[in-house]
């Protein structure tokens, strides 16, 4: 496997090619150097380079164009032809175009050599049987794969008609079907109508699940490798599908190895970086989401061989970044290969593991290793492997025999006394430490088997391994490694103090340089590190200076849930510089024009997913800054980074319209909009929600902005998003204008809206009751006007219009008309409610209207007045305009 790829020796040791499957990669280890070196890159001079073959097809020769030409003219004649019987007719056609498919390797040689065979087959196709009965099967496979093949070379690919007739025909019909003619139809579909391979496939399978050729999977790979089209969401596919199906098997061995070696390619030339996010297809947590979905898909049909390989890759993905899920899946492919293996004594698994290549023991150290991790549940299958590797002085290497003979017996041993078992350890390492040309290496060794033994404490193991064994051995330098291990093993016993303790212990050796490592499951170890450190202690001002002496060590970037707990820490203490220098620092550069941004969307990106809530959540309800600059500046930063998810907009929006930063709002709208405008729906870059558009121009209308209510105007008449505007949308409009007293533009918005009638959406009550309202800024007579001009809108006066039309007059000093307006009320078929007579009361301008409106309201309704004078609702006149609007709505007045 790629991340346990040793250092490489020799060319022929780095690559052993193959014929045996047309559909492997061709990707193979070098010799292994006697550890388990994890991911290390070692730098060698080499002319050697990793083939995965040809990506592109060798294009065949071309026959005659003068044969072809000949041929065509000939079956043009019979397709015109009217002196033969039409039943020979048609089977001359058939023959004609049988003989001209099988003497043309390339259809596209003559320009009109698809089109005549598409007027053949159009005439022949009265019904998929009589094709068949003209043409035979074979031939028509033969057809519709040349023609694919032909469409494909062309600039701008366009099938033919009989193509949807040749693909109809091989899916509804009962009839085996090469891999070949099924991937064409799988290429033809996602180009043309369905538009995805997951659709098309999952159409394909709908017809042939029960007859798919056991190569259709591996063979479809490789055409999209040969297409320089596979990703790693054709193996998701793949395996997604495989799991909804009972009657299909998509991934089986082979397909596991194409895809083992697809991830060789991926970082064959790089180390996985923690924060891709141009090339998702390296992504670290993609691929291991993916592998997850491959070995749930295969793991109860997988062969001994598959699943150590699936372990192998597992267990190098884990130790870049993992979580509870992932080491579940670990514990799964051992389940899995110990319930094989007992039923056969093991013989199996051991026979895998012997006919591995000669210089490559990773399938053997990857199982020793992960089966003594679980401590006694694999035991059985964990001691026959070590006392497998063990007992080959030819097979195996020293290095990993040592580790087997301590591993079986320190986790089989009954030994518990601990000076017993170090006693043990020395004298069976002697012989190892003399004979050894690297004693740190040899010593890295040790401490691996010791470690994986949960049985021994950790604490003990260290202080014997760092003092004791060096000192019997006179082991000069102590390698990095040594410490990898020990702290891993402090770290999965959740022991900060002591995994801090070995760190700082190891940064005090000479020939210990973390920085200085190219293997990224160090750097992994050193974010564990952190992580831990974090999770015992959530004072921010304790742990970062501890933080910052493990930073300076690490060779690479913090990964996301490592950053997301440094940031829960540092929020807490409202540190929010730090955060922003963290982000900075930790994740990558983006160019501030570039489209591609860290994805937090997609299900595999959970840590990046956490680190962008913990940001956004202080965004939204971070109090401690009246300006609120601080959450404004926090939230700039998360652009800078992370594909913002749609659906954090809208708190987004709500808070900073909340404070009173209308501006802050007002520029996350423009920005929805042109992220729409140039990304289209990609990565969730919808157009502004047309709930946004109604909450930020009620907004905006009672808060008087007027910047923001013309220029989501503006969007709504130029954006085609909008281009079906509803009335509430378009009322809401009209009160944002009717709140700004700019009666001109309501009025033009108003005849907008008349133009269509109610029951098609146009005018209603409530954009009666709006112009009702901004016709009030301006003149009575308009309001009067607009009033008794209702029915020609099919509107007739309701509670909430009539209301309006009152405060109209008692806003203009005409309190005898509202006066009057209310004693015929019954004329409207309405009521008299304390609504009304609040509001009859609270928009009087002028002080003596309000008294006199307030005598007739104390003659006439006196209990229902009475009820009011003792209410907090009344407002007294001051000859200023009333601090809320005029539009009434509600039990009191409203805040429209």
């Amino acid at each position: 496997m790629w991340a346990l790829r040793p250092r490489l020796q020799t060319t022929q040791q780095l690559l052993k090619l193959t014929k045996s499957s047309p559909h492997s990669l061709l990707i193979y280890p070098g010799k292994i150097p006697f550890r388990n070196t994890l991911w290390v890159r070692y730098k060698h001079k080499s002319n050697v380079t990793d083939i995965i073959e040809p990506r592109y097809e060798k294009r065949p020769g071309k026959l005659s164009n003068t044969r072809a030409s000949k041929q065509i003219i000939d079956i043009k004649h019979y397709l015109k032809s009217t002196d033969v019987p039409d039943k020979m007719r048609r089977s001359i056609l058939a023959n004609k175009v049988g003989s001209l498919v099988k003497s043309t390797r390339d259809l596209e040689t003559v320009p009109e050599l698809i089109p005549t065979i598409n007027q053949v087959i159009l005439q022949l196709s009265n019904s998929d049987d009589e094709l068949v009965k003209l043409i035979p099967g074979i031939d028509l496979a033969e057809l519709f794969t040349k023609t694919a093949l032909a469409v494909g070379r062309m600039k701008q690919p366009e099938y033919p008609q009989y193509m949807a007739i040749l693909a109809f025909y091989f899916l509804k019909h009962d009839v085996p079907v090469p891999s070949e003619v099924l991937i064409h139809i799988l290429d033809m579909g996602s180009l043309l109508r369905l538009g995805d391979f997951q659709a098309t496939l999952s159409f394909i399978l709908s017809y042939k699940a029960a007859s798919l050729p056991a190569t259709f999977s591996a063979d479809l790979l490789q055409h999209l490798w040969t297409l320089n089209k596979l990703t790693l969401d054709n193996y998701s596919t793949l395996a997604e599908l495989d799991l909804l199906s009972d009657e299909v098997c998509l991934i089986s061995d082979p397909v596991v190895t194409h895809f083992n070696n697809y991830l060789e390619y991926l970082y064959k030339d790089v180390n996985p970086d923690l924060h891709e996010y141009k090339d998702l297809d390296r992504n670290i947590y993609k691929v291991l989401c993916t592998a997850n979905k491959m070995i749930e898909t295969c793991l109860n049909r997988a062969s001994t061989e598959t699943l150590l390989q699936l372990l192998r890759m597992k267990s190098s993905l884990n130790s870049l970044v993992s979580n509870a899920e992932d080491e579940k899946v670990i514990r799964k492919i051992l389940y899995q290969l110990n319930v094989q293996g007992e039923a056969g004594n093991f013989e199996d698994l051991l026979s895998v593991l012997f006919l591995q290549d000669l210089f490559d023991e990773t399938l053997s150290e990857t199982i020793l290793l992960e089966s003594v991790k679980t401590g006694t549940e694999f035991q059985e299958m964990c001691f026959k492997v070590a006392s497998f590797i063990h007992k080959d002085d030819v097979k195996f290497s020293p290095s990993l025999r040592l580790r087997a003979q301590l591993i079986s017996f320190l986790n089989n041993s009954e030994i518990s006394e601990i000076e017993e078992i170090e006693e043990r350890i020395l004298s069976s390492t002697d012989n190892f430490f003399a004979n050894s040309e690297d004693k740190s290496q040899s010593l890295s060794d040790v401490a691996q088997a010791l470690m994986s033994i949960s049985s021994i404490p950790c604490d003990k193991s260290y202080k014997f391994l760092s003092h004791k064994l060096v000192e019997a051995n006179s082991v000069p330098e102590i390698d990095i490694y040594f410490f990898k291990h020990c702290i891993d093993r402090a770290i999965l016993d959740d022991d900060p103090e002591l995994a801090l303790k070995i760190f700082f212990e190891s940064t005090k050796n000479s020939s210990t340089f973390w920085s200085e490592s190219s293997d990224p499951s160090i750097n992994a170890t050193l974010n564990r590190l952190i992580s831990t450190i974090m999770k015992h202690s959530k004072d921010i001002t304790q742990t970062f200076p501890t933080f910052r002496r493990i930073r300076l060590h690490m060779p690479g970037s913090i990964v996301a849930g490592t950053m997301n707990h440094l940031a829960k820490a540092m929020l807490a203490e409202n540190c929010v510089g730090d955060v922003v220098e963290m982000l900075k620092r930790e994740l990558p550069k983006i160019k501030k024009d570039s489209y591609h941004r860290l994805p937090v969307r997609a299900p595999w990106a959970y840590d990046h997913r956490s680190l962008f809530n913990t940001l956004i959540e202080y965004v939204v309800s971070y109090k401690g800054d009246t300006t609120s600059e601080t959450n404004w500046q926090l939230y700039g930063e998360l652009h800078k980074y992370f594909q913002i998810p749609f659906d954090s907009y809208f708190p987004v929006i709500q808070y900073f319209c909340e404070v009173d930063r209308l501006n802050a709002a007002l520029v996350i709208f423009r920005t929805i909009k042109l992220l729409n405008e140039l990304h289209g729906e990609k990565n969730d870059n919808l157009p502004p929600l047309k709930e946004m558009c109604l909450y930020l121009l009620q907004t905006f209308g009672e808060k008087l902005y007027e910047e923001g209510v013309l220029e989501i105007h503006d969007c709504l008449k130029t954006d085609v998003a909008f281009e079906n505007q509803d009335i509430d949308l378009q009322n809401c409009l009209l009160n944002a204008y009717a709140n700004l007293q700019d009666v001109h533009k309501a009025r033009d918005l108003f005849l907008a809206i008349s133009a269509h009638p109610k029951e098609s959406g146009g005018v209603n009550e409530e954009t009666i009751q709006t112009m009702i309202k901004a016709l009030t800024y301006g003149d009575l007579d308009y309001v009067n006007l607009l009033w008794n001009n209702l029915s020609t809108f099919g509107i007739f006066p309701n509670e909430a219009i009539f209301k309006q039309y009152v405060i109209a007059h008692v806003y203009h000093g005409r309190v005898e008309k509202a006066a009057e307006l209310v004693s015929s009320i019954d004329d409207y078929n309405l009521e008299v409610t304390s609504d009304l007579l609040l509001a009859m009361h609270n928009y009087c301008l002028e002080p003596h209207k309000q008294k006199e409106m307030d005598e007739w309201l104390a003659e006439n309704y006196t209990e229902e007045w009475q009820k009011l004078c003792l209410s907090t609702l009344l407002r007294s006149a001051t000859k200023y305009e009333p601090e809320r609007y005029l539009l009434a709505d509600g039990g009191v007045e409203s805040s429209n």
